[in-house]
């Protein structure tokens, strides 16, 4: 059976009267721990027998389930602590590092404050002045996506920088022209990992797309 969610209107029913045990999730959509444990929770609530599984979302019922005079919990949330983050991330880097190893056309870097950037050539993604994505991007994100999503509730951002490359070394791209296919890349790509990945792991709201056109290189930030 499904989870039932729980709310200070059927909290005192589906739990405190409740005619079989009833295990209770508290969990926010900031809470990066709850978030890697939804689906498993998911999973038991659907082959529970003999006790059920309830959700309280802690946001929505900031008082408890059982209201302001309850002491039926809801105060006291998982904390990620700042070594699992550390290694969350170093996982991440070294697999992307070993993927950019693979091929010429990938770089990857990182700075001070927790980002990594990873850079493809235009070639790899897109043909010519086309928003269209090539097969071998395709691929190329088939490979990273497994990666970002086991980072998931660990990241803050995945932003995709878009860019394109001067078409001719005599003449400017037109400002429209250059902002509107940069910004068209990134969001395809944007578009290609959220519909291919398990938004319960890698959250569709911290995705973000933004087009530099040929002012600045197009990188892939986590």
């Amino acid at each position: 059976m499904a989870y039932v969610t729980l709310t200070k209107e059927n909290f005192e029913e589906e739990v405190l009267r409740a005619d079989k045990p009833v295990l209770v999730d508290f969990w926010a959509g900031w809470c990066s721990p709850c978030m890697a444990l939804a689906p498993t929770v998911d999973e038991i609530a659907d082959e529970a027998e003999g006790f059920k599984v309830g959700k309280v979302n802690v946001d929505d019922q900031p008082l408890g389930p059982a209201g302001e005079d309850s002491d039926q919990g809801g105060d006291d949330m998982p904390t990620t602590l700042p070594e699992e983050i550390d290694q969350v991330m170093e996982e991440l880097y070294d697999f992307l590092a070993l993927f950019a190893n693979s091929s010429d056309s990938v770089n990857i870097s990182t700075t001070g404050d927790g980002r990594i950037f990873i850079s493809f050539q235009d070639a790899v993604f897109f043909d010519g002045d086309k928003s269209v994505l090539r097969p071998e991007g395709k691929a190329a994100l088939d490979e990273i996506i497994p990666a970002l999503e086991e980072a998931g509730p660990y990241l803050d951002e995945v932003k995709i920088m878009g860019h394109t490359a001067q078409a001719r070394p005599d003449q400017a791209n037109t400002v429209r022209g250059d902002r509107t296919l940069s910004t068209q890349r990134a969001a395809e790509v944007l578009i290609y990992i959220q519909e291919h990945s398990n938004g319960e792991l890698l959250d569709p709201a911290r995705l973000t797309s933004e087009g530099y056109g040929q002012w600045q290189i197009g990188r892939a930030h986590v």
